[in-house]
């Protein structure tokens, strides 16, 4: 086995023998798991060469990092709304946060959703997908409100709003038990958003004021942790290191150097 980028961009290939006995004993489980997730990055093919032995091969198809896109524009337009929520603005801002909304905070997203789910991630997937059609929706009923023919102008729906804001919470919640295995970064931010969407929900079943100050505050720590965790990414990634603190993963899998021999040891 060699590595692509020590060795003038090769691919990795793993040579394993086609007696049955013998790539029962190297396909085990925990082979299989790390051979997996060494590839989980790249295209794999199967081969069988002129020696009637199994070569795997794995050739690189790297995409870039959506991620920082996502991240940004959650922040960006998460911290234009949090203005109005703790009053540093009108709230006739509103109407440009709706376009924000739409476009960067709501297709942003769903486009950096899709490119996640091909690259593979579960949960960077589900997180934009979720908070990208959020801000869409968001977007969709302030745009339909402020219509002067609109049926739900004058509409009131205190419980469903606060219904609505626990229900964001509560899968807010699900997504910050996953950062535990993720980074510090992720884990403040979903921390903090967290509380920002209860402390809404208790605002408006509340009608309080100054709860809802509370949470645009919580809400503008979250879109600032988010907005330098979007920059930080890129910036790590320029350097090749960690320049920026806070993204380090919290958990780090076992690492098994990968050679020939070692593969056709496990049991």
């Amino acid at each position: 086995l060699w590595d692509a980028k020590k060795n003038q961009g090769d691919p990795l290939a793993l040579g394993l023998s086609s007696n049955p006995q013998k790539i029962h004993k190297a396909a085990g489980t925990r082979a299989i798991d790390i051979v997996i997730s060494a590839v989980s990055k790249h295209s794999l093919a199967r081969r069988s060469n002129a020696n009637n032995s199994l070569t795997f091969v794995i050739m690189s198809n790297d995409l870039g990092n959506p991620a920082p896109l996502g991240l940004i524009a959650f922040g960006m337009t998460t911290m234009m709304l949090m203005y109005v929520e703790m009053g540093w603005c009108e709230t006739d801002f509103e109407a440009s946060i709706a376009g924000t909304a739409m476009a960067l905070g709501g297709c942003g997203q769903v486009l950096v959703a899709i490119f996640e789910m091909i690259k593979g991630s579960s949960f960077s997937f589900a997180v934009f997908g979720s908070y990208g059609f959020f801000w869409i929706g968001w977007a969709i009923v302030y745009i339909e409100r402020n219509r002067k023919d609109s049926y739900f102008q004058d509409a009131s729906y205190s419980d469903g709003n606060t219904l609505w804001f626990t229900q964001w919470g509560v899968l807010t919640s699900c997504f910050f038990v996953v950062t535990w295995r993720k980074n510090p970064a992720l884990i403040i931010i979903f921390f903090f958003l967290m509380i920002t969407f209860y402390l809404l929900a208790i605002a408006n079943a509340q009608d309080s004021t100054g709860i809802r100050k509370t949470a645009g505050y919580f809400g503008f720590v979250t879109a600032c942790g988010a907005f330098y965790t979007g920059v930080a990414e890129l910036i790590n990634e320029e350097f090749g290191r960690h320049v920026l603190p806070g993204l380090r993963p919290v958990y780090r899998p076992q690492r098994v150097e990968l050679t020939s021999d070692a593969v056709l040891n496990l049991t």
